[in-house]
Formats: C-alpha cells, sequence, structure tokens
C-alpha cells in the first residue's frame, strides 16, 4: 500500500507520538473454527505491537467471494478513532480496506482495529488472506513497523474442539470418584490474572489411571458442569472468541461416577485504556522547572493498573493521575504519559513542555596564571538576587574536575574557591544560576585556559621553566661542541689547501731555477772564457736567481706560518 497515504494525514494533524518501536503483526481472528450454510462468522482484525507503541495502520484483506459474503462492518470497539479510508468491503472484489488512526499510542497483544460479520454461501475452505498493510509506530516519524501478516480459514466442517485426540486404555476400578482435574494452560498460565491477546489455546491436565472418560466446557458461566463424555484425552485445542471473563469447565469420571468440575477462570481484555490528554495547568511554556500534569483514562473491563512516565529517553517511572514533575533544565522536552490496564494493554499520551531558563551569572574574574598542582583556584562574578551558583570546572573535553554550590551575598557577588590541585593541560569553567523553585540558567563558561607548569626563572618578560632552562644549557654546550669541532674541520681543509699552494708553487720555482742552470750548462760549460755580452747575460740570470731566491725565502717562511693558523 501507499504508505505516505497513511502516514501525511497523521503527520499534519500532529498525532504521532515518540516511542520506540521494532515490530509488530496484523492478524485475522475468527469467532468460529467451522460454520454451516447460512451462519454468520464474525472476522476481527487485529494488531500485535509486539509491547511497543502504534497509532495508525493500513491493510487490504481478499476474500473468497464464491463461498462468503461480507454483510457489515462494526468498529466500535476499534482503538483508532478516525479514518482516512474505509473501513469497508467489497463482494464484487472481495476486499477488505481500511486506513485509520488514533491522536493517541496504543501497545497490546490484540488490539481491534474493525469487525466484519460474513454470511457463510456455499460448502468449501474460506481463505481470509492479507494482501498488503502497514504499521505506523507512535515515533514521531509513522515508521513502518510490519513484520509479518497472518490470516486465517473456515471450513464447514465439526467444530475444532469437539476433536480431541483419543486415548485408548483400560482403566483401574476405583473405589470413590476421581479427583478434580488440575488444568494447564500455556497461553493463559494464571487463572487470576487478565491477559490481552484472542486465540485458539490447548488446555492440558494428567489423567489418573482409573479415569475413563472427560467431560469439557467454554462458556461465560462460572458454575457449569459438563456431563456428557466426550471420550478419552489429555488435551483438547479451543477458542475464546471475544473479550471478557471465560471459564473452562473439566470433569473426569471412572468406574464410580463423575469428579467435582474445575472451573479454569480465563479473563480476556483487548481493548486498551480510553483516551486521554496530558493537562499542564502552568502552560506547556513557562518557567516553572516542575509543573504539574494531570490526566485521567479508564478501563471498562480489566480495570486500570497504573499510570508510567517517560521523560525524554529516560527510564519509566511509577505515577499518578496528577504528578509534579522533578525539576527540569531549560529547553525542550517530552513527556509520555502510559495507562496500562490490568490485561498489559497500554494507551499512550504525550506533551511537548519548554521551560524558559532564568537569567544567566557573569564570570567576571578567573587567574590569569594557573601552575600545576598548586591547589586552590579562585573564580568570581555576578548573580540575580535569590539565586545560586553551580560553578563546574571542566577539562576541555567536558570531564568534570570538581563541582561547588555558592551562595552570594547580598549585592549577588559570588566567589567559588575550587582546592583542586590540576594537572598540566586545557579547562573551562562553567557556572549556573538556579533559584529557590530549581529553575535554572543557561550555562555560561570561560574561554578555555591551560594549566601549565610554574617558570624557572623569567629573562626580559619571558618564562623560563626549570626544564627549559636546563635543556638550554645542554643545548648551547652541544652546541658549542659542534662548533668547535666544525671550525676544526674547516682550519684542517684549509692547512691542506695552503699545503698544496705552497707544494705547488716551491715546484714551479725550482722548475724555473732548473731550466735556467742547464741553459747557462749547456751554452757555456766548455768555454774558458765568456764574450761581454755573455757575462752580461749571465749576469742577468744571476740577478734574477738572486731575486727569486729572496722570494722563496719568504714564500717559504710565511707558508709554513699560515699552515699552523
Amino acid at each position: 500500500m501507499r504508505l505516505t497515504y497513511l502516514y501525511a494525514p497523521l503527520v499534519l494533524a500532529g498525532v504521532l507520538i515518540g516511542s520506540h518501536v521494532s515490530a509488530a503483526t496484523l492478524d485475522a481472528l475468527l469467532d468460529k473454527s467451522s460454520a454451516k450454510v447460512g451462519e454468520n462468522v464474525t472476522l476481527t482484525l487485529t494488531i500485535n505491537t509486539e509491547n511497543a507503541g502504534i497509532n495508525a495502520a493500513e491493510a487490504s484483506l481478499q476474500y473468497p467471494i464464491d463461498l462468503v459474503e461480507a454483510v457489515g462492518v462494526d468498529t466500535n470497539d476499534s482503538v483508532f478513532n478516525f479514518w482516512v479510508e474505509g473501513p469497508s468491503y467489497s463482494n464484487e472484489t472481495g476486499r477488505i480496506v481500511f486506513t485509520g488512526g488514533s491522536t493517541n499510542g496504543f501497545v497490546g497483544q490484540s488490539l481491534p482495529i474493525v469487525r466484519v460479520t460474513f454470511k457463510i454461501k456455499k460448502i468449501g475452505t474460506a481463505d481470509f488472506q492479507f494482501v498488503d498493510g502497514a504499521v505506523a509506530a507512535s515515533d514521531g516519524a509513522g515508521t513502518n513497523v510490519l513484520t509479518a501478516m497472518h490470516g486465517i480459514s473456515i471450513a464447514n466442517t465439526a467444530p475444532l474442539e469437539e476433536k480431541p485426540t483419543q486415548i485408548t486404555r483400560e482403566p483401574t476400578p476405583a473405589e470413590k470418584n476421581p479427583d478434580a482435574p488440575k488444568v494447564e494452560i500455556p497461553l493463559y498460565p494464571n487463572s487470576s490474572d487478565w491477559y490481552n491477546i484472542l486465540s485458539t489455546f490447548i488446555a492440558k491436565w494428567n489423567l489418573p489411571s482409573d479415569v475413563s472418560a472427560v467431560a469439557t466446557a467454554l462458556n461465560q458461566d462460572p458454575q457449569t458442569n459438563p456431563s456428557k463424555s466426550e471420550g478419552l484425552f489429555d488435551n483438547k485445542l479451543f477458542r475464546v472468541t471475544k473479550d471478557g471473563i471465560w471459564y473452562l469447565h473439566v470433569r473426569f469420571r471412572n468406574n464410580v461416577g463423575w469428579s467435582e468440575t474445575t472451573h479454569y477462570r480465563i479473563a480476556i481484555d483487548t481493548l486498551p485504556p480510553t483516551p486521554f490528554e496530558v493537562l499542564v495547568p502552568q502552560g506547556a511554556i513557562s518557567d516553572v522547572p516542575n509543573p504539574k500534569l494531570s490526566y485521567a483514562s479508564a478501563d471498562q473491563l480489566s480495570g486500570l493498573r497504573a499510570y508510567r512516565m517517560r521523560i525524554d529517553a529516560g527510564e519509566e517511572i511509577q505515577t499518578e493521575s496528577e504528578q509534579a514533575l522533578q525539576p527540569l533544565p531549560p529547553g525542550e522536552h517530552v513527556v509520555k504519559i502510559f495507562a496500562i490496564d490490568q490485561a498489559g494493554n497500554r494507551t499512550e499520551a504525550s506533551v511537548d513542555l519548554t521551560i524558559v531558563p532564568i537569567v544567566s551569572p557573569t564570570i567576571s574574574a578567573i587567574p590569569r596564571d594557573i601552575f600545576v598542582d598548586e591547589g586552590e583556584l579562585t573564580i568570581a562574578g555576578t548573580v540575580m538576587p535569590g539565586a545560586s551558583v553551580l560553578v563546574t570546572l571542566r577539562r576541555i573535553n567536558g570531564e568534570t574536575v570538581a563541582t561547588t554550590t555558592i551562595a552570594p551575598d547580598e549585592n549577588g557577588v559570588w566567589n567559588a574557591h575550587i582546592e583542586h590541585p590540576l594537572q598540566k593541560g586545557q579547562y573551562m569553567v562553567e557556572a549556573v544560576a538556579r533559584d529557590e523553585r530549581g529553575a535554572l540558567s543557561l550555562p555560561v563558561r570561560t574561554a578555555p585556559f591551560t594549566v601549565r607548569a610554574r617558570p624557572f626563572l623569567v629573562l626580559a618578560g619571558i618564562e623560563v621553566s626549570q626544564a627549559v632552562f636546563f635543556l638550554s644549557i645542554i643545548a648551547l654546550l652541544l652546541g658549542g661542541y659542534v662548533v668547535g669541532w666544525r671550525m676544526s674541520q674547516v682550519r684542517g681543509r684549509k692547512r691542506r689547501n695552503r699545503q698544496v699552494i705552497a707544494q705547488r708553487d716551491l715546484l714551479s720555482a725550482g722548475d724555473q731555477m732548473e731550466k735556467d742552470f742547464g741553459y747557462l750548462l749547456k751554452k757555456y760549460g766548455k768555454q774558458a772564457t765568456l764574450a761581454e755580452s755573455e757575462t752580461k747575460e749571465t749576469l742577468t740570470l744571476l740577478e734574477r736567481w738572486k731575486k727569486r731566491a729572496k722570494e722563496l725565502s719568504k714564500y717559504i717562511s710565511d707558508s709554513i706560518e699560515d699552515i699552523n693558523k
């Protein structure tokens, strides 16, 4: 089906109510297991909410128009109080359709939606099967929580409860009437309780060896004593067809006679308590932190067992029909009330509250320098007359470190002293005002501040911690060593460079002198006397050697001095 067709009107009406829902089923129940041609049967469509809240549903169910004919629709006991479509039937298409909802949410195992009466037209097995459907959770979003749809069938056969499985045995003789049966019904285990499910159920009992016959009856008369033997059997299927108090009557017979009758009470209530509203006399929007709520529901059959309340996403708590809330913080809140009957059916209603905050305090002073493990932290500020201040110290990640409540002086000035040695890190202070009613303000917070180690000394206005001081000394020593080592490396490279240059210059001068001496020896070595021009040439060379020798001597001396620098 078109889910938006179901949910849109509910959202527009503002009737969806918050809840936690996981699953729900659509079920079809018949008031008879078989019927003859011409008889009427009643089909009831129900919802099992699986213990969670729903407030709307839609479905389409198919039935065989050749075997049955729809003759009437009844919604008097329906949990829904308005209908978007139907419920209606068509004997031409063989369809039952409905789209309905409620201004309240409901919880139950057999919540009635609609009853349709059919007339049996001819012999055969009539199947009533869901074609499609949807169930809307009362979660504020209309979530479809339908997980299964269970149809049902009816045939022109003997009633189901008239066919128990027979036991064949030879009973032992007895000298007195048998004891009354001890009946067990797993679906309805406690005969004093109320239950909220309509279904076929099995009843069981142990057969004493002398019992030869069993008689049963299921009706709403607490004093029935069945006396017609149905044979010998130790269990049988029965069907409860409507709400109310029923009694299963079981008797044993032996060779002496009948036992006393066991009258097993089965109390069924599938209708939830009546819809109700949550009233707020102070108004849904106010600065009253603990408004009083009032509400009233009723249950016609099993009676109310309790009211319960849930605020926002909190746990459910027991409550009364008038309840003053515990003080709530400023902001928007959803309060949900559950009326619960003795069978466990629940009707839900909710109200949206807006708590207006009172005037926030101010924080006017906080120490500029806060050091590790040095204890007291002093904060000052102002607050409105008649209010106290809740001061909270938190780490920057929101973790609470310390809290204290301060009463101001007659001028509204407050001073908080938090004696809690702090570790290194970032913190902030939060202050909230609270008046004598318990009404709260919105919190005010300081900018984040840093708790640090106390400095070792201060140089030119710069704080130096002990660790930084000694690390600096170590760094200087290491730096000096590295610089010295580096300079030594540079001087070594310079010495090596000077040695290379000196060697090169000496070799060059020596080569030149060797060439000059070789020239003279070759030219004049065998002559006894020299011509005038030759003498002049020789003298010129000798003067040049003298000058070079002097320069070479000075160069060697200077180079040796440079090498040691």
